[in-house]
This record gives C-alpha cells, structure tokens and sequence, in this order.
C-alpha cells in the first residue's frame, strides 16, 4: 500500500481529514478508545494485526503511515 492510500484510509477511519503527516496520533485518536477503534478498523481493513509492540511506537500520523504502508 501506498503511503497516500494509507493516509486516506487513516483519515477515513477516523474521520478526521485533512491529516498531515506530522500530526500527532491525537489529532485523529482524541483518547484512547478512538485510538483501539482506529487501529482496528486498520487492522481489518488491511488485513494485518499491528503488534502491541509497534502500536505504543506511534506518536504521529506518518510513523502509522510508514508502518501500514510497509506492511
């Protein structure tokens, strides 16, 4: 995936746009349970599961962008 579908996909799921590449993970996941729907609405979209590991590293929309996009 491109880092330009992930980005849209980030924006539509969250329902925030536009989003930027530096935002903070807040400016689309206000609290933590917009952030676990977020991530699963990725993960289910994708079809990929992001690991708890990788998912405490996010703290801008690129860093979620660059890992959706590589995987």
């Amino acid at each position: 995936m491109t880092k330009e579908l992930a980005l849209s996909l980030i924006e539509e799921i969250s329902e925030v746009t536009p989003l930027a590449m530096e935002d903070s993970i807040e400016a689309c996941a206000a609290d933590s349970l917009d952030f676990i729907f977020l991530t699963q609405g990725i993960e289910k979209r994708i079809g990929v599961t992001i690991p708890n590991e990788e998912l405490v590293k996010f703290e801008t929309v690129g860093q979620m962008v660059e890992w959706i996009a590589c995987n």
